[in-house]
């Protein structure tokens, strides 16, 4: 579902607001959240972009005429696939972010599961919120216990301190992070200081001074971009429906029977490959018939496997391919 904003209810209104909003549904897709330029290989679609339509109806957008747009996502990633344009899938596993802001000198750990928050603060959640759906990045906020606020703090976040940030993020499992420090200039600008990982790799960007929703904006245009390019695939490519994870901790054959017998079970594997062997790890290709995210996410819940930082030693031009690594648990 798409929202945007239309002057009214004519027919050359509404198809200008589809063809916007198909273009914002791509922009989710593909990571071309300012919009396609002529020279993309998706531009074309917007001509036609009623051929997608599914349904709509007029609703209220900030107070203004606007129109929800229902499209088929199954047709677009079709023809993306036509067109050869790298989709980043709809089943997108959480994205945790380590929010902290500078009011004033009050510095502040920000949730959105917390009460208790001033208007200020409540604002600058929001527009966290707001910002990273219009993008399709789903974020999980941590759960600000005892634990969290002890492990991190404003200056790590600020600093880009990785290391902090990796540690106080193991508990929650998750392979991706996003951390920022948020801080209001005297002039009522903001600034902000972001760091992204994902695996070993980590990035770092500084945004502002600016408005709240441009300092956050701007910074998610580039993790958000960062993230299809290492996670999309070009729909119906058969070299997209391949993946290669490493397992790490395995002993034996009767580890190796078990894993791959395991992992065969796993919907959406259609065969487990043994690439390469080197001690007690193993790269593995795996051939897919679903959505390689659908597929990682349900092997990061696999009790068994335990998701690792990728090896910081690889397996030479074989490895280019690695999305994840695992330490085998034993079959539990």
């Amino acid at each position: 579902m798409v929202e945007t904003g239309v002057d009214d209810r004519l027919e050359a209104s509404r198809e200008q607001a589809i063809e916007r909003g198909l273009e914002q549904l791509i922009g989710i897709m593909t990571g071309e959240y300012q919009g396609l330029d002529e020279d993309h290989p998706a531009y074309g679609m917007l001509a036609e972009a009623e051929r997608h339509l599914e349904g709509y109806r007029y609703t209220r957008l900030n107070g203004e005429l606007g129109v929800e747009l229902r499209f088929d996502a199954s047709s677009i990633k079709a023809e993306l696939g036509e067109r050869e344009v790298a989709v980043w899938g709809r089943h997108r596993r959480p994205l945790l972010v380590w929010a902290f802001a500078d009011f004033n000198g009050q510095r502040v750990m920000l949730s959105d599961r917390h009460t208790g928050y001033t208007v200020e603060q409540l604002e600058v959640v929001e527009a966290l919120r707001t910002q990273a759906r219009e993008r399709g990045l789903p974020l999980l906020f941590p759960l600000l216990d005892w634990q969290d606020r002890r492990s991190l703090g404003y200056a790590d976040v600020w600093g880009g301190f990785t290391q902090n940030i990796r540690e106080a993020s193991e508990r929650y499992g998750g392979a991706a992070v996003i951390s920022v420090g948020l801080r209001r200039t005297s002039t009522g600008a903001w600034r902000g200081h972001w760091t992204a990982i994902l695996g070993e790799e980590s990035i770092a960007y500084r945004s502002g001074p600016g408005a709240l929703d441009e300092v956050i904006g701007d910074a998610l245009d580039l993790i958000g971009q960062r993230f299809v390019e290492r996670y999309a695939a070009i729909p119906g490519d058969p070299e997209g429906r391949r993946m290669e994870v490493v397992i790490l901790g395995i002993e034996g054959l009767e580890d190796y029977v078990a894993m791959q017998r395991r992992l065969r079970q796993i919907a959406g594997v259609d065969a487990v490959n043994i690439r390469r062997v080197e001690g007690r790890r193993a790269m593995l290709e795996l051939v897919l018939s679903h959505n390689m995210d659908l597929v990682l996410e349900d092997l990061d819940d696999l009790p068994q496997l335990l998701v690792e930082p990728l090896p910081s030693v690889d397996f030479g031009e074989e490895a280019g391919r690695v999305v994840r690594a695992y330490r085998w648990r034993g079959d539990r």
